[in-house]
């Protein structure tokens, strides 16, 4: 039997404490840690918000409160502003409106003790007092609203979407577009978090994190963590995250780990427990009754709470099992809040640290759209689409997937150019006019380019209906093949530059696009990976953006390679020149994919990875911390690559893409001045031209200048053969001499040219030691000295 000798609910006091964990299921503690090492000054906002709850604690009105209970009048409720962040790639983490709907509907259920789990709290948490109706379980009195005004004014429904590679790897940089968080509590939705968060569930910042990164305030989690099952089980995640954002802890301590030691909460009514850690869905190991009766830490746990009037202090006899079902805690058994934790978020929420008192203020409620007086807004649809393939060929099927959003969508209409047709869809009327419940497009497309899409999305109410006009998402690829043989692209006004289309997916700042610089000439291609925003000697970082996860594409036009020696053998050749901000070569992440597809008789999207290239196959100038850019013909390296798979060689109709995807430094993750820990980029710009096909293994003839009269030696510098081009349009005896640097002659030969290119080997075993060493190459038209460099 309990015995209490009095008890005053107003009594529940709480201390400070920090606090660091890294279990899958939250990340909030250990976000927390990081934040004080780059913010020493945050412990001070820790301090301070735990005084200004201990003080409002002491202002809280509990007869109002507990009216409900009391006298039937209507309770007080923080009714708090929301919006929520959609980060996606049109997968299914591109979650629809209504399920947002539903789930935060959900999230007030049991913010107002609405959910019908607690009947299965087991009996020391029901009853609070034997034979009273008062019981542990708590009910928040908060109201989640999404807000129907946004920091503009402007009408909304209290949501935002953005496409972004960085939904695979969420974190502080996947906080896209956050509205101001002293007026709205933000909740971001991804598909994954990235490695340097733990691969967490979820996490969110307690207000003293907010002076220093007011931008990352609010919660970030994975959008199947949106409802408040995972899978069978109850785990409440957003409203586990949003006790944090109202500064609840776990209840095994801030500054525990759990399963490691007791800890406490600082809220007495949450007995001191080791805390426990989740299983994996299907195998939930924390929901078992082990833990749900653990006694370990809290047996003869009491409380006493000192009087003013002596001899009356009060004693308050707990009980001795820990709250394994609180929402805090690991056990996929998450049923509910205490009383206390109640009042801890009260407290929080009057408090003016990272503005929490403002949240639910009648003038924030207003200017948010989340007072009585708002109603919900009909807007107009947002219209949106993805496709299945960004460069189909001619008269090659593509589908494309509705996406639009922002209100109830009654119809799509679709139109594009490049004399476009549908493609056997019945459902189709007014050749792209149709149902959204069918959700797809299908169209082919008879002329080669850049298609331009345009999208009618129209909604359910009066608003109106949306427009999206795009022209960079489908570029139809002509099917009639260019002979390899002799061609150079140099991506100059004078070529078929038009012909090689590139993609920016996400719309960002890393990208190809065309140079004013190039290898014999002003014009190539030149993928840009410097981010003008990094200072990593500085430690500065981006607030969003970091490139990891990011891809660009650059298609080439269809090829018929088997004009190069009869379709025997074949190499892709380019010259290229790029560098790296790191010095430590495992920093060097940026990573080019050259993808190829094989159209025989039938243009498909499946493409092959032919090679990927990576550290000095892109980086040949090494290490320049500014903005990287060519300046002379010595900065440039060939690249040539056999093109020896699945027949490419004599392949009459093939294409290839090259994919840059920019890395970052996995290995030593930096805190940067926001206190995150994403990984940075190290990369730098690339430049790549004169891309050809030839015969020759190695393609050295890509080298050679657009002249009647070149000589090239390469590679250079080598550590194996070396080889001498030399192109002269006349029938000529060529002489070469080679010496050392003291003037040795080495080697001498002389070989007869062809009129067109020559290829002369310097075998490495005529060169056997390390050094510079001069090659004189002499015809009747010409005479060239070259430095030869061989390590």
């Amino acid at each position: 039997m309990k015995k209490i000798i009095s008890i005053f609910s107003s009594a529940i006091l709480f201390t400070s404490g920090l606090y660091a964990q890294t279990e899958k299921p939250c990340f909030t503690d250990e976000m927390h840690q990081r934040m004080i090492q780059a913010h020493p000054e945050i412990v001070q906002y820790d301090e301070e918000m735990e005084r200004q709850i201990k003080e409002n604690l002491k202002k809280i009105d509990f007869s109002k409160v507990a009216a409900k209970e009391t006298n039937g009048a209507s309770p007080f409720y923080y009714d708090i502003p929301i919006v929520i962040h959609v980060i996606h790639n049109y997968g299914s983490e591109d979650v629809t409106d209504s399920a947002i709907f539903a789930a935060y509907q959900n999230w007030n259920v049991v913010y107002s003790l609405e959910n019908y789990d607690t009947a299965d709290v087991i009996a020391p948490f029901k009853n609070y007092i034997p034979n009273s109706s008062t019981r542990y379980i708590g009910n928040p009195l908060i109201r989640l609203h999404l807000a129907t005004l946004d920091p503009y004014g402007n009408p909304t429904h209290g949501i935002t979407r953005r496409r972004s590679y960085l939904t695979y790897s969420g974190g502080e940089n996947a906080k896209f577009d956050d509205w101001p968080p002293s007026s709205y509590v933000n909740i971001w939705f991804v598909d994954s978090m990235c490695a340097a968060d733990n691969w967490a569930a979820a996490y969110a910042h307690f207000p003293s994190d907010y002076a220093a990164a007011p931008f990352y305030d609010g919660v970030i989690a994975l959008y199947n963590y949106m409802a408040n099952n995972y899978g069978n089980y109850p785990s409440k995640t957003i409203n586990h995250e949003i006790g944090h954002v109202f500064s609840l802890y776990h209840p095994w301590g801030a500054t525990n780990y759990p399963g490691v030691s007791c800890g406490d909460d600082q809220v007495d009514d949450t007995p001191p427990t080791l805390g426990h850690g989740a299983g994996t869905p299907g195998n939930v190991l924390g929901c078992v009754p082990f833990n749900i009766y653990d006694t370990n830490c809290a047996t003869g746990y009491v409380k006493v709470y000192p009087s003013s009037v002596i001899g009356i202090d009060s004693l308050v006899d707990y009980p001795d099992t820990t709250n394994a079902q609180n929402i805090m805690d690991y056990t996929y058994c998450a049923k509910m809040f205490t009383n206390g934790q109640v009042m801890r978020m009260h407290a929080a929420l009057n408090s003016s640290l990272a503005y929490r008192n403002n949240l639910w203020s009648p003038a924030n409620l207003s200017v948010t759209g989340t007072s009585a007086t708002n109603t919900w807004p009909d807007l107009t649809p947002v219209p949106d689409f993805s496709v299945d393939n960004n460069y189909p060929c001619v008269g090659t099927e593509v589908i494309l997937t509705n996406f639009s959003w922002n209100d109830t969508v009654q119809k799509i209409h679709w139109t594009f150019s490049n004399g476009a047709q549908p493609w056997g869809d019945s459902t189709l009327d007014d050749k792209f006019f149709y149902n959204p419940t069918t959700a797809f497009a299908h169209a082919t497309f008879s002329q080669p380019g850049w298609v331009t899409v345009t999208m009618r999305a129209t909604g359910n109410g009066t608003s109106g209906t949306g427009i999206l006009v795009d022209s960079q998402r489908i570029f139809a690829a002509d099917t009639s093949s260019i002979n390899a043989n002799n061609y150079v692209e140099e991506f100059n006004s004078d070529g078929d530059v038009n012909k090689w289309p590139t993609f920016n997916y996400f719309n960002n700042e890393f990208k190809w696009q065309i140079a004013n610089v190039g290898y014999d000439d002003n014009a190539c291609m030149q993928y840009t990976g410097y981010d003008n925003r990094i200072n990593v000697a500085q430690n500065q970082f981006p607030i969003t953006g970091v490139p990891k996860g990011d891809y660009d594409d650059m298609y080439t036009p269809y090829f018929d390679l088997s004009t190069l020696s009869g379709g025997t053998q074949a190499s892709l050749n380019f010259m290229y020149s790029g560098a790296t901000r790191s010095n430590n070569a495992q920093d060097i992440n940026d990573v080019l994919e050259i993808w190829y597809c094989i159209n025989s008789g039938v243009c498909n999207p499946n493409w092959l990875l032919l090679t990927s290239l990576s550290q000095t196959s892109l980086c040949n100038q090494g290490t320049v911390s500014t903005y990287y850019t060519p300046s002379s013909q010595s900065d440039w390296a060939l690249q040539s690559i056999p093109l020896n798979k699945n027949d490419m060689a004599s392949a009459k109709k093939i294409a290839f893409r090259f994919r840059y995807r920019p890395g970052v430094n996995y290995l030593g993750y930096q805190t940067g001045s926001n206190g995150g820990t994403e990984g940075y980029s190290t990369g730098n710009n690339f430049y790549i031209d004169r891309i050809n096909f030839s015969s020759s293994p190695l393609g050295l003839n890509t080298l050679l200048p657009n002249q009647d009269h070149a000589v090239v030696v390469a590679p250079n510098p080598t550590k194996g053969d070396a080889y001498i081009i030399v192109k002269d349009a006349d029938n000529v005896t060529l002489r070469i001499q080679i010496t050392d640097i003291s003037g040795r002659i080495i080697y001498s030969a002389q070989q007869q040219t062809s009129g067109n290119i020559t290829n002369i080997t310097i075998p490495k075993s005529i060169i056997p030691t390390s050094g510079i060493y001069l090659v004189n190459i002499a015809t009747p038209n010409q005479t060239r000295t070259e430095k030869l460099v061989v390590y």
